[in-house]
């Protein structure tokens, strides 16, 4: 999830998100990949995309909470 975490904070740019996560940009594509098909998203489709962000926010604020998920 950091990787993700991360990737949206680096406005899904794959350079940045390499180096701050201290990783080769191959590794890194390797993580994406792995991600969309886990997932089962294109992460080259905004929708997509936006699905994984709220989705990884809502399991951010729910940890914050300390409150079980609803869904």
């Amino acid at each position: 999830m950091r990787t993700l975490s991360v990737w949206f904070g680096a406005g899904m740019r794959m350079a940045p998100t390499a180096k701050a996560l201290a990783i080769h940009r191959n590794t890194l594509d390797y993580r994406m990949q792995r991600i969309a098909e886990l997932c089962g998203v294109d992460l080259r489709n905004t929708d997509d995309c936006v699905r994984l962000y709220l989705a990884l926010q809502m399991r951010d604020d729910t940890a914050a909470s300390g409150t079980e998920p609803i869904l």
